[in-house]
């Protein structure tokens, strides 16, 4: 459910009022007229979904009850600069993006309609170790318009302020060599753990295992300690590394491939965080973990590009 936001859809008619007359005037089909302008905006919606978290300093009974908010807010995002810089996003004027639609939920109170400034800021910036599959970084924030500290939106013990900015962090990749090489890289990463704990595993079988464990001879005990470590220490090597690999390659469910301004290679998106920014003491201010985000062009819904196996679930659950 959304309420439509009439001043920011008019700037995607003017979109397609300029790609009609282009259309009229070239031969061209106007997918292809399309693609060769990377700078177009694109419509993504963001899924929020509102809740407590494990690593949040949110106070002790925000979220305790479990409950989660789902909003779903569609966004235009365009290639023009933002006048407004905000060091979240770092120190050069950002990208701006318009709210479309206002989300709308049900409470017991009915369906009620959560407002959002018609403006944000987004910015991705490039990963820095320039290794092929690592991922980008993308940031955006949004605010929620109403009145200073009114509550705009709750469920249970879990509630949004208003005059408050939200703000998203995830990873990135683009879908041409980018998110190809990191999910091989991912994957093969997932294999060297996977082999090596197999061969932990077989060393304390009881079936399998290496009888020298059974501490019948205390030399060939040593030795077979000795080889036992080092298996373990190959497995935490391993563990390590995909442990890494989890905050930089692609993996589990990501978002379809969508166009995002900036190239004409269409970029795919990981699940994130999104925070508010709140007062800790009487002079500083730090972030706070209020729920997690995805994103989905509007163009295409639920795609998921690689589901983590049992096992993956297992070694992140660890």
């Amino acid at each position: 459910l959304y309420q439509p936001r009439a001043a920011n859809y008019n700037r995607v008619q003017r979109v397609f009022v300029i790609l009609e007359l282009t259309f009229t005037m070239s031969p061209l089909p106007i997918v292809v007229l399309l693609a060769t302008s990377p700078w177009s905006p694109s419509e993504w919606r963001i899924n929020l979904n509102i809740g407590r978290e494990p690593d949040t300093d949110m106070p002790e009974g925000w979220g305790a009850s479990g409950a989660r908010l789902a909003l779903p807010v569609s966004i235009l995002v365009d290639s023009e600069r933002n006048e407004e810089i905000d060091d979240f996003l770092g120190n050069s004027k950002p990208f701006r993006l318009d709210v479309l639609e206002d989300p709308v939920f049900v409470s017991a109170n009915g369906e009620q309609i959560v407002p959002f400034e018609d403006n944000g800021s987004w910015k991705i910036s490039m990963s820095r170790s320039g290794k092929l599959g690592d991922s980008n970084k993308l940031r955006l924030y949004l605010d929620v318009s109403a009145g200073k500290g009114d509550i705009v939106a709750q469920r249970n013990d879990v509630s949004l302020r208003g005059k408050e900015r939200l703000y998203f962090v995830t990873n990135c990749w683009r879908e041409s060599g980018e998110l190809e090489e990191g999910l091989k890289r991912f994957r093969s990463i997932q294999a060297r753990l996977e082999a090596a704990q197999t061969k932990v595993d077989s060393q304390l079988s009881h079936e399998t295992g290496d009888r020298r464990l059974d501490g019948t001879n205390p030399f060939e005990t040593a030795m077979a300690t000795i080889d036992m470590s080092n298996l373990v220490r190959e497995r935490d090597e391993a563990l390590n590394l995909f442990r890494n690999a989890e905050e930089q390659l692609p993996h589990g469910k990501l978002s379809a491939s969508g166009h995002w301004p900036g190239s004409t290679d269409r970029l795919v998106i990981g699940p994130g965080k999104v925070a508010v920014k709140r007062k800790r003491g009487l002079w500083s201010e730090e972030f706070y973990i209020i729920g997690t985000w995805t994103a989905t062009p509007i163009e295409s819904e639920d795609f998921e590009y690689y589901e983590e196996d049992e096992e993956a679930q297992q070694y992140r659950s660890d």
